[in-house]
């Protein structure tokens, strides 16, 4: 099984360099996207997704495009040629999407410069949430949180699922294994009493747990959308359950679309639960 020790030197130095960059610029960061995923789940708890893509996403809060392309160059390899119409640098020999947020952005959370337009909503509260996580014993980078994660992974699939179904398997496997990184004891300090009333079945626990997590730690605006994009799934489920599990034609069909729309459904009431900041 695959550690965060066992992660190649080129990897660590390109991790590295893009942290030394933005600390040299007292620019905040925060990693994301499957990086995030592996680091916090499958690599820190040993919980192995069916997606094995190592893809390294840094969103990174900036004043002005000025300074992002600054940092891009910063970043990138000599002598690698920097496209205008794309967030991906190549690091240390390394793709890494460089994702910038902040006083660029537009009030419904859309960057957009040359020809990208990029929705970033949910980054300010990934950064704001981040953790600290030791890489290597002197490599520690800000890691988006599971909860925050989850939230981003649900709005980049509104944004691109019907072109790319990775961020929806991403989410579906977060929600599925949320009790197992680490939350299992929070079952009986924080559910009891519905747990033990039955008003919360057990298997519902650990979505509807995470649901009150990405609740706790984002911003209205970013609920909102991850409350639409859940609501839409659930409507759907027969067609996201295809997606993920593929095509059925007998029992199991009905059942697999049934599991999804209770899965979706429990981080949906999780977020509901909390009430509006």
């Amino acid at each position: 099984m695959t550690k965060i020790s066992d992660l190649s030197e080129r990897d660590v130095a390109a991790l590295d360099r893009v942290r030394r960059v933005a600390s040299e610029r007292g620019l905040p960061l925060v990693l994301v996207g499957a990086g995030a995923r592996l680091l916090r789940v499958d690599w820190s708890f040993g919980i192995l997704s069916p997606r094995t893509t190592r893809d390294w996403d840094f969103a990174v809060e900036v004043p002005d495009f000025e300074t992002y392309e600054q940092v891009r160059q910063s970043v990138a390899d000599r002598g690698t040629p920097l496209k205008q119409d794309t967030v991906r640098v190549q690091v240390e020999g390394v793709s890494v999407d460089l994702l910038p947020f902040g006083a660029i952005e537009s009030p419904h959370g859309i960057v957009r410069w040359s020809s990208m337009e990029l929705d970033v909503c949910g980054m300010a509260d990934a950064k704001a949430g981040a953790a600290p996580l030791a890489v290597t014993e002197r490599l520690v980078l800000p890691v988006s949180t599971i909860p925050a994660l989850a939230a981003l992974k649900l709005i980049a699939f509104e944004g691109r699922g019907r072109e790319d179904d990775k961020d929806l398997r991403d989410f579906h496997f977060i929600a599925s294994e949320y009790l197992r990184c680490g939350n299992e004891d929070r079952l009986f300090d924080e559910l009891a009493a519905p747990l033990a009333e039955g008003t919360l079945p057990f298997h519902r626990a650990g979505p509807f747990l995470l649901g009150r997590d990405i609740a706790h730690q984002c911003s209205p605006e970013t609920l909102a959308r991850v409350a639409r994009v859940l609501a839409r799934i659930v409507e759907d489920a027969n067609r996201h359950a295809h997606t993920l599990f593929g095509p059925s034609f007998d029992d199991a069909a009905e059942r697999r679309e049934g599991e999804l729309s209770e899965l979706f459904s429990a981080v949906l009431e999780g977020v509901a639960s909390i009430d509006a900041r």
